[in-house]
């Protein structure tokens, strides 16, 4: 997963509460991709704010799978 390479280099934390159904499935698409959940989330962030995707293109992905 390229876009997970690209947030390895972190100069920043952040804490944030998500709802429990919604960390029970990015854990789940992370494990799909084989990367910790951590990873998958900043990448997610990181894809979504360079413009990689969005919001029609995240709910048409969750449709098809």
């Amino acid at each position: 997963m390229e876009p997970a390479e690209n947030t390895l280099q972190k100069d920043r934390q952040v804490s944030i509460w998500l709802l429990k159904r919604d960390l029970v499935s990015l854990k789940r698409k992370a494990n799909r991709y084989g990367i910790p959940y951590q990873t998958f989330i900043s990448s997610v962030l990181h894809r979504y704010v360079s413009g990689d995707i969005h919001r029609e293109q995240a709910d048409r992905d969750d449709a098809i799978r």
